[in-house]
């Protein structure tokens, strides 16, 4: 069996870590990091994918940086709710200062769509 993909399955957990957004039940945290602060979680997905993925390689150091990059690029590609996530970004940059107390509410729906033979 190939390395990668070993080492992927072994440390499943901690990629899927590397890659939240949020948890169920928990509020999402602020966009934006704070002063000095390094981006994480629902932060990276506004970054550059190189970056992004060198930030989540500094916090989980035993994953495979380049299978994070590929993971990282994947994502920003084909995930709906990043794109979601940078218009609200973009919003909240456009908000003046004098405004500084806006919250921002994302309610994503899961709908459950039956397709006959679709489980085939």
């Amino acid at each position: 069996m190939d390395t990668v993909a070993c080492n992927f399955r072994g440390r499943i957990r901690e990629y899927n870590s590397a890659f939240a957004f949020t948890s169920l039940y928990h509020l999402q945290g602020p966009l934006q990091p704070q002063p000095n602060n390094t981006p994480a979680f629902a932060q990276l997905y506004f970054y550059d994918p190189t970056y992004a993925a060198h930030a989540r390689y500094t916090a989980h150091p035993r994953l495979d940086s380049d299978v994070l990059h590929r993971l990282t690029t994947m994502l920003q590609n084909v995930n709906p709710y990043i794109a979601i996530y940078k218009t609200a970004r973009e919003r909240l940059e456009a908000v003046s200062q004098s405004e500084s107390d806006v919250r921002v509410v994302l309610n994503p729906q899961l709908r459950l769509i039956m397709e006959t033979g679709a489980d085939r």
